[in-house]
């Protein structure tokens, strides 16, 4: 008996040997687009530090894409043809660059006065946020009435996140429902009809954000949210990857739901497969010990974005 249960341990340390290899060579593949980026999904940019394109952490693209992907999702979803596809896309690409731009600089703002930790000067920083709130303000009133109100509702919570995170249980739930309203701002503003299919979305870029920032938690930091998803996790004797590979097994089926009521075709659920298993094998070599990994998981949730958004747009086909 006891050889027997040996038999079938190295048995299945082969096969996920096996799958992991291939997983990685699918990962090499899925990134060489990201080849130019340095680790953590950073550009290797000549800006001053005080600069507003530093301020603005332009340098950090990857970081725009995690805001980015869920609204042209629900775009993507939405949208009857093309050319309004296209056009929205643009549009409310350019209001999230807006928008995290305001972030960073109300970071950057919130680091200045109440740490002294930030090279910008308080006057730059100002103004460079006020002209970012007048420009993300004239962007708004041009949509219909309800969208307009929730932009108005994102902005003042993007800005005042910074100035109260400190104070916040778990920031970084916190962070993931604030910056994933532009779903509903997009949803809104190309349909007018109650739906469910915005707070499903919304749901499913909610959990897929969570289970990323617990991955990607630093080597010895004990954060809030990864705390309390261990002790949920020890109290159904599970381990923390098996809880994440939970959570986005949720954030997937939300996804497939939204699938099913569009009616898509197969090639959605082929491509939203492939994203399954390149979830499913990050979330297995996942090492919280190595500083490196962190870098990894940003670069393979991108991909999983892709995944998704080329999954949508494959199943509209």
């Amino acid at each position: 008996m006891g050889l027997t249960i040996i038999y079938r341990e190295m048995k299945k340390q082969q096969k996920n040997s096996y799958y992991t290899r291939i997983n990685h060579n699918i990962l090499s593949v899925l990134s060489k687009w990201w080849k130019r980026l340095k680790p953590c999904g950073t550009l290797n940019l000549a800006l001053a530090e005080d600069g507003y394109a530093r301020l603005m952490e332009f340098h950090k693209p990857a970081w725009y894409m995690l805001l980015i992907l869920p609204i042209w999702w629900m775009i993507a979803f939405t949208a009857t043809g093309a050319l309004e596809m296209v056009l929205f896309s643009s549009v409310f690409a350019t209001g999230a660059i807006i928008i995290r731009g305001a972030g960073c600089v109300s970071h950057a703002l919130a680091s200045t006065i109440l740490d002294n930790s930030h090279p910008a000067s308080e006057s730059k920083t100002i103004t460079l946020l006020l002209s970012l709130l007048v420009i993300a303000c004239l962007m708004l009133t041009i949509l219909p009435q309800t969208p307009m109100l929730i932009g108005y509702i994102c902005v003042a919570l993007t800005i005042t996140y910074p100035f109260l995170k400190k104070h916040i249980l778990y920031p970084q739930i916190t962070l993931s429902f604030i910056v994933n309203l532009g779903i509903f701002i997009a949803y809104f503003t190309i349909s007018s009809s109650p739906s469910f299919k915005p707070f499903l979305v919304y749901l499913a870029a909610v959990l897929w954000r969570i289970g990323y920032d617990v991955t990607n938690t630093p080597q010895g930091e004990a954060t809030n949210l990864n705390m309390w998803l261990k002790a949920i996790a020890m109290k159904y004797n599970k381990e923390l990857p098996a809880l994440v590979w939970n959570i986005y097994q949720t954030s997937i089926v939300l996804l497939v739901i939204v699938g099913l009521n569009n009616h898509l075709n197969i090639m959605f659920y082929i491509f939203i497969g492939l994203g399954v298993y390149h979830l499913y094998w990050r979330v297995e070599d996942w090492d919280s010990s190595n500083t490196t990994d962190d870098c990894i998981q940003l670069k393979s949730n991108i991909c999983f974005g892709w995944m998704v958004l080329l999954a949508i747009l494959a199943g509209k086909l």
